[in-house]
């Protein structure tokens, strides 16, 4: 690759923090505050809970919803990543109200907040096809020209989203933050196969992460009850086409597959789902004393499984962030850092705080050319970077949830002492801080 030809403000679609959102918002608060960028995932999660209420009634009953609300708040994904500073919260909230709206048959509003969503993370976009749905569904469109018609008049405004993304890829924006991708080979990232579809190794994921971290015992109950319930009938359009999103997701997004985060927007419809089971369930379950204790055995037992969730989700952090933390307050305002490791291209600007490009080094066995990255540093350096950091932490679930296609000897040494790498980079450049698999270097001055 020609680095010299890289502008390195590559947009990442997810960063900073809260998508295109978070670029304007790092403008407003002088940076990005992590504790301002959690308050935003709260807020939304907050909102999120009324929404999906909403979109319940709209089909059922208020016990039915209520507790299909309830299993949505209390869901160990919800608890653990709306409350995060990532993306996934605040474009599933997009899409819940988008589809809300969209069941009333309102364009406007509808196609306004998929545009939301489409700015707070531009893979959820496939989820736009049940909204579009819902749209023709609630003004019974019939012939084809109405059908073009109504699509096109919704899905020109979220099409603006993808145009802002094109745009903030193309050029750089002001601050010291930029947003950066990685260089490097991770393996075969394009579409999945559709062999891998119906494959257990890779479908198991995300079914335990949708059912054991996602619905719980009580969801699971309810979309098995689902086909039972003779009352409540959703538009077969909005039926195929959550379907096909759904698979479409999976299907261009393969690390949808691996990162439990990106199960968010799809717990959505898992939970809408369920929610049509439970007045079955309800009533097979409250007609005797006996019934009774064992509804409430059921409802003990989801919330064992949604706290046993949620506190391994919570210790799936990264075990040393506090040494990367630290590594981080010793770089000046202005630094640009280099990382190497097998790294995500969005966690080493979390963690450090600072604009960073990620080498990835993702095997140990990788053949190890020491001129050919001296010779990529110096090269960097010319770009204004300043700093090298060396870094094989990587969040516990990474190398748990990964699928076989992203998971090959995932976990690097470059850090450690005794590794050559290590030792190559001590003989090369000066050492600022050292930590629990993580060292930082300062670069000197280009030649």
């Amino acid at each position: 690759m020609e680095y010299a030809a890289q502008p390195y403000t590559i947009v990442h679609f997810e960063v900073p923090f809260h998508g295109l959102f978070g670029w304007p918002a790092a403008a407003i608060v002088k940076g990005h505050d992590r504790a301002i960028a959690r308050l935003v995932s709260v807020v939304f999660s907050l909102i999120s809970i009324w929404w999906v209420y909403r979109v319940l009634r709209r089909w059922l009953d208020a016990s039915s919803s209520l507790i299909g609300t309830a299993v949505w708040a209390m869901a160990p994904l919800i608890l653990q990543f709306g409350q995060v500073p990532m993306p996934d919260i605040l474009a599933t909230t997009g899409l819940i109200i988008a589809f809300a709206y969209a069941l009333q048959g309102n364009l406007i509003a509808s196609s306004g907040w998929f545009l939301f969503t489409v700015l707070a993370k531009l893979t959820v976009a496939p989820f736009g096809l049940p909204i579009l749905a819902a749209l023709l569904a609630a003004r019974q469109c019939r012939s084809v020209r109405g059908l073009l018609g109504l699509s096109l008049s919704w899905g020109i405004v979220p099409l603006m989203g993808l145009l802002g993304w094109i745009a903030l890829s193309l050029h750089d924006p002001p601050g010291s933050w930029v947003m950066v991708g990685g260089v490097g080979d991770m393996g075969d990232r394009s579409m999945v196969h559709l062999r891998e579809l119906v494959d257990p190794r890779f479908v198991g994921t995300p079914i335990v992460l949708l059912l054991a971290f996602g619905c719980g015992v009580l969801g699971v109950l309810g979309l098995l009850a689902a086909p039972w319930n003779s009352t409540a009938r959703m538009h077969v359009w909005i039926k195929a086409a959550i379907a096909c999103a759904v698979i479409s997701y999976y299907a261009l997004e393969e690390i949808a597959w691996g990162e439990p985060q990106y199960s968010v927007p799809v717990l959505f419809w898992v939970v809408v789902a369920a929610s049509f089971g439970f007045r079955p369930l309800l009533d097979k379950l409250t007609g005797t004393l006996t019934r009774r204790y064992a509804l409430g055995l059921v409802v003990a037992l989801h919330v064992t499984v949604v706290a046993l969730g949620t506190l391994y989700l919570k210790a799936c952090r990264i075990p040393n962030i506090r040494d990367l933390e630290a590594a981080g307050e010793l770089l000046p305002t202005d630094a640009r850092v280099v990382v190497w490791g097998c790294i995500h291209e969005v966690c080493p600007q979390v963690w450090l705080g600072h604009n960073a490009l990620v080498l990835k080094r993702c095997a140990n066995s990788d053949p190890w050319l020491p001129d050919d990255f001296l010779r990529t540093t110096r090269e960097l350096q010319k770009l204004g970077f300043t700093h090298l950091a060396v870094i094989d932490a990587e969040a516990k679930h990474s190398s748990q949830w990964n699928h076989p296609r992203l998971h090959a000897d995932y976990m690097t040494n470059l850090a450690e002492p005794k590794s050559p790498y290590r030792a190559w980079c001590d003989a090369h450049f000066q050492e600022m801080f050292e930590g629990e698999r993580v060292v930082l270097y300062a670069l000197p001055e280009p030649i």
